[in-house]
């Protein structure tokens, strides 16, 4: 297969320059390209030593072909390197469905706080006054779900006490709808089984279609209307956009690798901040369930502790967890409360239970190089198209 190399002097019209140190501490502006991201590109001439001018988007560069290429072609290329050039494939014409993959992974990789985001959006609309004098006809009863689905999939003073948290937070963001939907047709009496209140996608998904019938009714028009109903579409649709990414995420993880990944939504004295969460269970699938190995790691950032990992592993009852901080004073705090939650982790069941503390200045670059053992975080992930 050919290969597309573009140096990164030829990339900085579609970069841009980096930020000064005064502008953003040193940090590069974000690339406009994620590892396996499938593009569009055209052929728009030829330059010496066997080099051909592409058009990217908005922007031409130059790369180097190692064969000869011509003027007009249209490419479909797939994003193999960032570092040092960046290094396109040229591949086949992918399908919708590989369009859908690779666009949710994009958003996964790329915007790390779009869940946040639309979160965010959303629950200012619902919990205030935006909606008020609207043409809305969605169900009351609905919308009032809709709030408290929000307010119930994160982890707030409310949530903490609930030991089946996270199991409720994907049943309630919707994350299995369409497994369980899967299941029904071969057990249509799950369908009764499984009635209750919806999910916050269904309901989303709900929204969306009245908001664009509104829309093409031509309900509202004032500008009391306009403004909220037209911001409310914007938010239910990435909304829709980050749940579903989500579900193709874990979707390929499980496939992969044996490996849920979530983003859990906490509530601090600051706002809302975002928590990582990846469960794995053995690669390989072998041994009794109750020999299973089970690896759960935990990428917190708190408004008090700041940035912390926990990385714990389950198997035969033997409990090890490793609790590494970013700061010093975290570090000793949490050592003073370790012999608290052994004994606990013992009444709970766990045989002799290890936990230890330890302090890491560098968690960022840990947490690359445990997502990189990965193959949803590796470079190749989404050979969505060979």
């Amino acid at each position: 297969m050919q290969i597309l190399t573009i140096s990164p002097e030829a990339l900085k019209p579609v970069l841009g320059s980096p930020r000064t140190a005064d502008e953003s501490r040193g940090a590069r502006p974000p690339r406009p390209f994620a590892p396996g991201e499938i593009l569009s590109v055209l052929i728009t001439g030829h330059q010496p030593g066997s080099k051909v001018r592409l058009q990217i988007g908005d922007a031409s560069v130059i790369a180097d072909s190692p064969a000869p290429l011509q003027v007009g072609d249209k490419l479909t290329v797939r994003v193999e390197q960032l570092q040092p050039a960046l290094v396109l494939r040229i591949i086949g014409q992918p399908d919708e469905e590989s369009l859908i993959m690779n666009a949710s992974m994009k958003l996964y990789r790329s915007n790390p706080d779009a869940f946040k985001e639309a979160l965010t959006g959303l629950r200012e609309i619902f919990n205030g006054n935006m909606l008020e004098g609207t043409a809305l006809r969605l169900n009351p009863k609905d919308l009032l779900v809709l709030s408290s689905l929000l307010d119930k999939i994160v982890l707030s003073k409310t949530q903490m006490e609930n030991p089946q948290f996270l199991k409720d937070f994907v049943a309630s963001l919707g994350l299995s709808v369409e497994r369980d939907l899967l299941k029904a047709l071969s057990d249509p009496t799950l369908l009764n089984a499984g009635k209750g209140a919806p999910t916050l996608k269904e309901l989303l998904l709900r929204l969306s279609s009245e908001l664009q019938g509104i829309d093409a009714k031509g309900y509202f028009y004032s500008t009391d209307t306009t403004q909220p109903l037209s911001g409310l579409s914007r938010w239910v649709d990435q909304a829709l956009k980050v749940i579903e990414s989500l579900q193709i995420v874990n979707v390929l993880a499980q496939d992969q690798d044996q490996l849920f990944a979530f983003q859990v939504p906490f509530q601090c004295a600051d706002g809302i901040r975002m928590q990582d969460v990846f469960i794995q269970t053995d690669r390989d699938g072998k041994g009794s369930a109750d020999g299973k190995h089970y690896k759960v790691v935990l990428f917190i950032d708190m408004d008090a502790l700041g940035e912390m990992a926990v990385e714990a592993g389950i198997q035969e009852g033997m409990f090890r967890c490793t609790l590494k901080c970013h700061d010093r004073k975290t570090a000793d705090f949490i050592t003073q409360s370790l012999p608290e939650l052994q004994d606990r982790l013992e009444r709970l069941g766990y045989r002799a239970p290890n936990v230890q503390c330890t302090l890491d200045r560098d968690l960022r670059s840990w947490k690359r190089d445990l997502l990189q053992e990965y193959r949803l975080f590796s470079q190749n992930t989404i050979n969505v198209c060979v």
